[in-house]
């Protein structure tokens, strides 16, 4: 007589554990995806060692030489072209003296 709504409880928790147990396998497929982006998040960062690929980090070191590289070459740029600035003055200085002693313009 009492069996009746202990076989039902017996049911019903059966239900809930089987549908626990499905969540619990939806939860490890949804875990391993997230571990899975999560590592192709970090070699994107860092990089990868078996693949040989760079990462941004790299890639940021890489640009960053770079940069110092072309500003190292615009400051020596800036006093190569004073010094050609100079030297024509220099040059149309020492013109205009000889003009000025050879025909006294």
């Amino acid at each position: 007589m009492r069996t009746a709504p202990v076989k039902a409880e017996i049911s019903l928790l059966e239900h809930r554990l089987s549908s626990m147990e499905s969540q619990l396998d939806d939860m490890k497929i949804d875990l391993k995806s997230v571990s899975h982006n999560t590592e192709k998040l970090i070699d994107s960062i860092i990089g990868n060692s078996l693949t040989q690929s760079d990462g941004l980090v790299a890639k940021y070191k890489e640009i960053k030489s770079k940069v110092n590289e072309h500003e190292e070459l615009v400051k020596k740029l800036k006093w190569f072209w004073l010094g050609v600035f100079t030297l024509g003055s220099l040059i149309a200085i020492i013109i205009q003296i000889i003009l000025k002693l050879l025909f006294g313009l």
